[in-house]
């Protein structure tokens, strides 16, 4: 699990948690149909406080189909950010310019 990972889960947790306590029936549903504008000042308060750790990646319906994508068209570097698994030929490549 790279270091962007658990920033990424976190905010998830709390967007879905946030959710599900506004939408929540036995809850007080709030006035005035203020649901939506909660629902966004959430996501920017989410967004400020967890973004320049992992890129804004809150929602993983909008981000995993794009590095999925990136990474199955072969661009492997862009499609994670985190560290790279290195595998047998590349291992001793490294061992070689050491």
């Amino acid at each position: 699990m790279g270091r962007r990972r658990p920033h990424q889960v976190i905010g998830t947790a709390s967007l879905v948690m946030f959710v599900l306590a506004l939408v929540d029936e036995r809850n007080q549903p709030p006035r005035m149909n203020l649901a939506p504008l909660l629902v966004g000042l959430a996501v920017a308060a989410i967004g400020m406080s967890f973004g320049a750790n992992a890129g804004y990646a809150i929602n993983p319906a909008r981000d995993f189909g794009p590095r999925m994508l990136a990474w199955l068209a072969g661009w492997g570097k862009v499609a994670s950010q985190g560290p790279r698994l290195r595998l047998g030929a590349d291992r001793r490549a490294d061992r070689a310019r050491l």
